[in-house]
């Protein structure tokens, strides 16, 4: 799901209020998920920012968005979006935007 927002263009997301990121480790655990090592139980709101008018359009046209129209095929897994100018995720942890290490590359001419 995440990759697949990411992949239609969503600028920010959040599940359940946690800000993800590129190093966000998201992995399945006894019935639920954890998110960078925290546990977070279902159901999951998952918020993801983003142009409102096309965000769900080009989600269902990717990978994960043909998953999800299988998945929540006669199951009781749903799945909804709904755009909205009044959506916000928290900031990202300042020690995922800071850069410790960095080498400056020469050019070669």
């Amino acid at each position: 799901l995440v990759n697949g927002l990411w992949y239609a263009g969503a600028e920010a997301i959040a599940v359940d209020g946690r800000r993800l990121g590129a190093l966000s480790a998201i992995r399945p655990f006894e019935g639920g998920i954890t998110i960078d090592y925290r546990r977070i139980e279902p159901p999951y709101t998952v918020v993801a920012l983003g142009d409102g008018d096309q965000l769900e359009t080009k989600f269902d046209a990717t990978p994960s968005g043909q998953y999800w129209q299988r998945r929540t095929e006669g199951t009781d897994v749903t799945l909804s979006m709904a755009p909205s100018s009044e959506l916000e995720v928290p900031a990202a942890p300042r020690k995922r935007t800071s850069t410790d290490h960095a080498t400056v590359v020469k050019e070669d001419r």
